[in-house]
């Protein structure tokens, strides 16, 4: 049975012999798997988002890594300006709704991920490494991320200036 308190939770199942408790959920685009481990009596950070419609929702588990703020040309032209994110490994993301969601093939190395209803731009996934993007705008309240640092600066609007003393790296 799972207990939740908040945002938090406690697996308290038992994985049984062999199967440690895994769940898979495959994932209609590349045949990726997103993994739900329980980790049995250890509390866990869980963060939920979704896009503004709600046709495509998830849920992230532990603690989230610094967002960084990506400048390029198609991050600002997708987004309107900066576009926030941050790295989640397969393995503590939950997709619902993945029928809802639009893939866009922004190069041979990466797709981006909308909702077919609404348009929200949701994810950035590096096609064949174990980790997704996702916006830090698309999640419910407050993440406890703060951001670390700024991504293809040399690309940024000359509308803006960049002043908070964040790492930036031209690339």
């Amino acid at each position: 049975m799972d207990i939740k308190n908040g945002d938090n939770c406690w697996f308290s199942r038992r994985p049984e012999e062999g199967n440690e408790a895994q769940w898979f959920k495959e994932r209609s685009q590349q045949n990726r798997k997103f993994k739900y481990q329980a980790r049995q009596g250890r509390k866990c950070k869980m963060h939920k988002g979704s896009c503004n419609c709600g046709a495509v929702s998830f849920t992230v588990e532990g603690d989230l890594a610094p967002p960084d703020a990506c400048h390029c040309s198609q991050c600002r032209k997708q987004s309107g300006h900066v576009w926030a994110s941050t790295d989640i490994s397969d393995d503590r993301i939950t997709i619902n709704g993945e029928d809802n969601i639009s893939w866009y093939q922004a190069s041979e190395k990466v797709r981006r991920g909308f909702c077919k209803t609404c348009g929200c731009f949701l994810f950035w996934d590096p096609i064949h490494h174990p980790r997704i993007a996702v916006a830090m705008g698309a999640f419910d309240g407050a993440t406890g991320a703060k951001l670390g640092s700024h991504i293809y600066v040399a690309d940024k609007g000359d509308y803006y200036e960049i002043a908070d003393g964040l790492p930036q790296n031209e690339q």
